[in-house]
């Protein structure tokens, strides 16, 4: 491919999105109102494999704390003018990844938080869009790829409702993500994790400690996913992600208390902050789409990731009410997530 040539078309074809983004109290603009979410969000990406720097910063000169106070410092022009570029992944074909998912959590936002449903049904909104873009931006994805078979690089998507009607009241809305993933010669690889949908209610969301027990029955799978409320004179950000593990102290305290009393079941987390946390499109690309991250749980098989993310607790309404599996690269295998998941669906 003439790579200047298809790389300035698709620079062209998202950067006007950007710029409306950027430019706004909302999604990606929300960032420069939310210090901590754009200085998380950056320093996820600029220690990512998957980001490249571009060659004008790539001199001894630059450490990582210098990228990252450019990027948060002058974090519109990171969007706008290099993450934008498919030269800025590595492998180039993340771009289409990183830039449906973007899509995808600005349209959601747009388009569904405004009427405030209830978190499964926002949720099912959600992975809709995500699919929806994902097959808009599989063309680029085959556009980039650099293998001599194009079909063999592709972007695919497997989804799955686990739970019917009943069970959905009791799982409110937990999904299961999987990333299967080979880039070039690099051995395949699954990455997993589980998120618990939080509706953020003026600036805090109510946190169910009893959800974060379950979160955290392994290490790196659990997550919680807020979202917000679109207004056009607030500053609303995109999906935020937050590591159940931030939990942990409030936890092991509501532990010790629960054997005295009911109370304190619940805590009020004013994320307003947005302490170590990042946005969903970031996560999922610089985060569980990196092999090497210490984000989600690595396995090497499909059936140990299906098994990582629904064994994960023996009580039947804390397995996710609803899995989607990603799969991108070259040369992936092809693997029958339905007979891989058959044993955990519900009847209907």
């Amino acid at each position: 491919m003439e790579e200047n040539n298809d790389f300035d078309r698709l620079v062209n074809k998202v950067k006007p999105l950007v710029k409306s983004w950027t430019r706004n109290r909302s999604g990606f603009g929300s960032f420069q109102h939310y210090k901590k979410l754009l200085s998380h969000t950056a320093l996820l990406v600029i220690k990512s494999g998957i980001f490249v720097s571009p060659k004008s910063l790539s001199t001894p000169i630059f450490l990582k704390q210098d990228l990252l106070r450019l990027f948060t410092s002058n974090y519109r022009d990171y969007y706008e003018n290099i993450l934008t570029n498919p030269s800025a992944f590595q492998p180039t074909t993340i771009w289409a990844l990183f830039w449906a998912l973007s899509t995808a959590e600005h349209q959601f936002m747009f388009k569904f938080t405004p009427f405030w449903s209830n978190e499964e049904r926002l949720t099912g909104h959600f992975i809709s869009q995500i699919m929806e873009r994902l097959e808009d931006f599989g063309v680029h994805w085959r556009q980039l790829t650099e293998v001599t078979q194009p079909s063999l690089s592709e972007i695919r998507v497997y989804y799955a409702d686990t739970a019917n009607d009943s069970r959905e009241a009791l799982t409110g809305a937990d999904f299961g993500l999987i990333i299967q993933a080979r880039y070039g010669n690099q051995p395949e690889f699954f990455k997993i994790a589980r998120f618990q949908a939080k509706k953020v209610e003026g600036t805090s969301a109510s946190i169910n400690l009893k959800q974060v027990e379950a979160l955290l029955k392994h290490k790196g799978l659990g997550y919680f996913l807020f979202y917000h409320r679109f207004d056009i004179k607030e500053w609303t950000p995109p999906p935020i992600v937050k590591s159940a593990d931030f939990y942990q102290k409030q936890l092991d305290e509501f532990k010790i208390l629960e054997k005295f009393t009911t109370k304190g079941k619940y805590i009020t987390d004013p994320v307003s902050s947005y302490e170590k946390c990042c946005d969903f499109a970031s996560f999922v690309t610089f985060g569980l789409a990196d092999p090497a991250s210490e984000y989600g749980v690595i396995e090497s098989r499909a059936d140990r990731a299906v098994s990582t993310l629904m064994e994960t607790d023996t009580r039947t309404f804390e397995k996710p009410s609803r899995v989607m599996i990603i799969s991108i690269g070259d040369n992936v295998s092809v693997v029958d997530w339905e007979q891989l998941l058959r044993e955990y669906m519900e009847p209907i």
